[in-house]
């Protein structure tokens, strides 16, 4: 899901002579999907968290990692978009930037307590 987030994010208008009507809608509907999907994954992300203490996973870690660049990424997207003329909704943005942090950092306590645990054991 995140690969299709970094394509969708590659969709851009070039120049000038592009702010037309349909070129407008047309990128409205690219940063719908990326909400659309982006919710989907703070979703699946917050799944994680409770099914973490089961099972650690270093591929967490990275889906972490990677959702706080891309998040980075999409706030650059957004600001080009609504340069560009096309309507952003301001407060579904603003919820999805927030939410991901907030999961981000309760896998990341998740792991680090896991971790020592194990360094525990192991000792």
């Amino acid at each position: 899901m995140q690969r299709v987030i970094d394509l969708l994010m590659r969709i851009k208008p070039i120049g000038e002579s592009m702010e037309t009507p349909l070129v407008i809608e047309a990128m409205e509907y690219v940063i719908n999907e990326i909400l659309v999907i982006y919710d989907q994954i703070c979703h699946r992300f917050a799944g994680f968290v409770s099914d973490l203490e089961k099972s650690p996973s270093e591929v967490v870690m990275k889906i972490a990692a990677k959702a706080l660049s891309q998040r980075e990424k999409l706030v650059k997207y957004f600001e080009i978009c609504r340069d560009f003329g096309v309507r952003v909704n301001e407060s579904d943005i603003d919820k999805l930037l927030r939410d991901i942090p907030a999961n981000i950092t309760a896998v990341t306590a998740v792991l680090e307590a896991s971790s020592r645990r194990r360094d525990l054991i192991s000792f």
